[in-house]
């Protein structure tokens, strides 16, 4: 029992040092601490900040369906295109998510 017991370690122990062998790190991150600022970094408060925000649009699930209807020669709307105005009309977020 001793010998076994033995032999499942050494086992156990070969197996874990030839996975750490292998391991790499590809990557390594240091934390800085978020309080710090260069000396030399002049804040100014009229500095504009450029920053977008994404607005759920309407109509997104029917797509799909537009696309088809304007390249399939099969339908009655092939080959009429949108113009932009369309486009962004129909897209548009509703006025509730404005």
């Amino acid at each position: 029992m001793r010998l076994s017991f033995i032999a499942v370690a050494g086992l156990l122990t070969s197996v874990s040092s030839s996975l750490a062998a292998s391991y790499a790190a590809h990557e390594k991150r240091e934390v800085e601490d978020p309080r710090w600022l260069p000396r030399d970094a002049i804040l100014v408060r009229r500095t504009p900040l450029h920053y977008s925000i994404g607005l759920k649009q309407q109509n997104i699930h029917k797509r799909h369906d537009f696309l088809i209807d304007v390249s399939d020669p099969t339908r009655p709307d092939y080959g009429i295109h949108w113009t932009p105005e369309q486009a962004v009309e129909l897209f548009a977020p509703t006025v509730k998510t404005l």
